[in-house]
């Protein structure tokens, strides 16, 4: 039943939910209409939102710019290893991320972050 139903029944989507490796600042209206589409690679896509803004949104999917495609994918791969969060077409999404992951190395945003949220709860990643 979505969202609100989730977040009144499960303790575990409360904590995913709350998770602040997990909170990331976004765009809310890009966001919205990311909706739960998956990641992947758009081929030959306009860039509808010009070149600063972070994805491109076609109608089954999302793609990220590669500057951002690591960010996303640690986050995604943190999800599925702490909470066990699958994926459509699940291994081929994991090696996807994987691959970003390595494309896009940890920028000093994260670092901090990770740090930060390392100082503040303890958090492992």
């Amino acid at each position: 039943k979505g969202r609100k139903c989730a977040s009144k029944v499960s303790v575990l989507f409360n904590q995913m939910e709350s998770d602040m490796y997990n909170l990331v600042p976004a765009i809310g209206s890009l966001n919205a209409m990311r909706s739960d589409k998956p990641f992947g690679i758009i081929e030959g896509e306009v860039k509808e939102f010009g070149e600063t803004i972070d994805m491109e949104i076609t109608s089954k999917m999302v793609e990220i710019m590669p500057s951002k495609r690591g960010n996303v994918a640690r986050v995604m791969l943190y999800m599925n290893k702490k909470y066990g969060v699958q994926f459509p077409d699940h291994n081929q999404t994991v090696e996807m991320l994987k691959e970003w992951d390595l494309a896009d190395p940890e920028d000093d945003w994260e670092y901090q972050k990770k740090q930060i949220l390392k100082a503040t709860y303890g958090m492992e990643f």
